[in-house]
């Protein structure tokens, strides 16, 4: 059975520390491959945590990298869990995973989570709105990018309930640049290519976060993809 109560969250006292990037008043940049890989409670799961948010039960945004043949003990997801597939294979009870595999599991959720290959996974715990209790499987693979009123930037709706939205985006390379506005809170994680934010450049596995309110001028030479997250809030510290 799926039960949180049964199965709570695996090595909950590893998720407590210190803060990491609370402040969403200001916009961020993480490049994530500048970042080191750090050993999990799970032999061969390492992680790279670019937030940790709250002190019980905290908000947690990470990089997961599974090696090949490793596992982790069943555990539940009070408060959801939302991931997207980078590399490699996935798998659990309900099946495996490729890369481009976008999967919700929300509370109630549980699985012993297993890779044969080895992979890595762009992974966001208690993040789901209260309401939000419907189980979201999406291979983008299979899936068709849709125009959007912008020249040059292409979508891919993945999810959607009240203020939150999940989708992917493509910018063709060399496309007139894509006036982005944030009227909520904004974030996003470049899948590959080169993402250019004003003078900035973001390589592939950089992770942005913008204010709400906030606006930015985005374009790629190079073209590139992202996952964006709007209308997440966060927690009150």
């Amino acid at each position: 059975m799926n039960q949180a109560r049964e199965h709570p969250a695996a090595h909950p006292n590893d998720d407590q520390g210190t803060q990491i990037h609370p402040d969403f008043s200001r916009p961020l940049a993480v490049d994530t491959a500048q970042m080191d890989w750090q050993a999990s409670p799970a032999v061969g799961v390492w992680r790279k945590r670019l937030e940790r948010i709250g002190d019980q039960n905290p908000q947690l945004t990470t990089l997961v990298r599974f090696e090949p043949g490793s596992r982790f003990g069943r555990h539940g997801h009070p408060g959801g869990e939302e991931f997207l597939v980078l590399g490699g294979v996935f798998s659990d009870h309900s099946g495996n995973f490729q890369a481009g595999s976008y999967v919700r599991n929300p509370e109630g959720w549980s699985h012993a989570p297993w890779t044969e290959s080895g992979c890595e996974l762009f992974v966001k715990l208690r993040q789901f709105p209260k309401d939000d209790r419907r189980r979201v499987v999406v291979d983008t693979g299979a899936e068709g990018w849709q125009p959007t009123q912008m020249a040059g930037l292409e979508t891919m709706h993945l999810h959607c309930l009240g203020n939150e939205a999940v989708a992917l985006f493509q910018i063709t390379p060399g496309a007139t640049p894509v006036e982005a506005e944030f009227p909520l809170v904004t974030e996003i994680l470049v899948l590959d290519g080169l993402l250019e934010a004003g003078e900035a450049a973001h390589p592939a596995g950089t992770w942005l976060r913008f204010p709400a309110g906030t606006a930015g001028i985005f374009h790629s030479q190079t073209g590139c993809r992202y996952y964006c997250k709007t209308g997440r809030q966060g927690v009150k510290l």
